[in-house]
């Protein structure tokens, strides 16, 4: 997968051009590269939307922003991605040695599984002859309940399949990992980006 310094620099709160962050950012991605072990599992399930949720494969999922997402979409991309346990243990030990090595780790991830996303995303749509995607939704964002983690993972078998698990609290095990809804449309729409569409567009520190 790509590492994205820009991306990296942007999710610690930096801004382009910022040298002293892609600095820090760079050498935490030397520290993590050979640690990373990236695995994704996903299925093509049929869909249907209403005012309140989703759907999918047999399975309710309530949200309303969720609905109106992929309102329209007939089939949608159900998909878990992870960078591995690995990681997990190696930002804990760079956070012990260096609290600003730590958050430096923590962006590189951040900005690898999402890269790692993006290609596995374009993976799938080859596969599927080109059909064009909406934008990952997750839980937790919006209006989507953290507590479907774990009805997700089942679907997929994730646990079994790529080690993915879920904590009591909904927090995705390893720690660097994505679960998502991707709607599948036969047209090429614009759409607007994540941040764009964000109730936090105002405040976030993150956003593009």
């Amino acid at each position: 997968m790509k590492y994205d310094r820009k991306e990296a620099v942007r999710y610690m709160g930096g801004r382009a051009g910022d040298e002293r962050a892609g600095v820090l950012a760079d050498l935490a991605y030397l520290k993590l590269r050979n640690e990373v072990q990236a695995r994704s599992v996903y299925r093509v399930l049929d869909c249907r939307t209403d005012a309140n949720g989703v759907l999918l494969g047999g399975e309710y999922f309530k949200s309303a922003k969720l609905a109106a997402h992929i309102k329209g979409c007939t089939r949608a991309v159900l998909l878990a991605a992870t960078l591995g346990p690995k990681v997990d243990i190696a930002l804990r030990r760079m956070a012990v040695a260096n609290i600003a090595e730590g958050a430096a780790g923590q962006a590189v991830c951040a900005a690898l599984i999402e890269s790692y996303c993006d290609e596995t995303e374009e993976k799938i749509s080859a596969e599927y002859g080109g059909l064009h995607f909406k934008l990952r939704f997750s839980p937790g964002y919006a209006d989507w309940s953290l507590a479907d983690q774990q009805r997700l993972l089942a679907m997929l078998d994730a646990p079994k399949r790529i080690g993915l698990t879920v904590t009591a609290g909904g927090m995705l095990a390893p720690v660097k990992s994505v679960t998502a809804v991707i709607g599948i449309t036969e047209t090429c729409e614009k759409q607007q980006s994540s941040c764009e569409t964000c109730e936090n567009n105002a405040n976030c520190v993150y956003k593009k």
